[in-house]
């Protein structure tokens, strides 16, 4: 009688580290930027970003750079270009991975935004920063958040 009390306690607790054990877990640990970056005759800045992913195995996933000033507020920059905005128009940029280990590391995953994208004036001096967040595209869900990146940027 004793065990069959003690698993009724206990297998909820299991139950409940399996289901979390199965959503994706991250860890970042870095990211750089290279500015004057030209892509398809477009220039502009490349994020590289390094992280780890835990319980995420083949689970498509999107990392995505949010962009904001870098004023009190942290004011979202807004877009006129759909290809590099969120569903509200603030600038974002992404790019897809699925994780094909467990844990997989992630050494220089990158992500690249085209200056005409952050929809700054020409001749302006800003202090922008951007902040990196994953998501779990099968679960719609965020599951890892880096800090802030700060950056200045000369708009010629």
């Amino acid at each position: 009688m004793k065990w069959k009390a003690l698993a009724l306690c206990v297998l909820p607790v299991l139950l409940a580290q399996t289901a979390l054990a199965s959503d994706p877990v991250a860890t970042f640990q870095d990211a750089r930027v290279a500015h004057n970056v030209c892509v398809d005759g477009k220039k502009g800045m490349r994020i590289h970003a390094k992280f780890t992913v835990k319980y995420g195995l083949h689970v498509p996933c999107k990392l995505i750079a949010y962009y904001h000033f870098d004023d009190e507020k942290g004011t979202p920059l807004k877009s006129r270009d759909a290809a590099y905005s969120d569903a509200g128009g603030k600038v974002s940029a992404s790019t897809r991975f699925t994780p094909a280990y467990d844990p997989a590391s992630y050494s220089d995953l990158q992500i690249f935004v085209p200056y005409s994208a952050l929809n700054m004036r020409k001749g302006e001096q800003y202090e922008l920063k951007f902040i990196l967040k994953l998501y779990d595209e099968s679960a719609k869900r965020f599951f890892g958040t880096s800090g802030w990146y700060k950056f200045h940027m000369n708009v010629p």
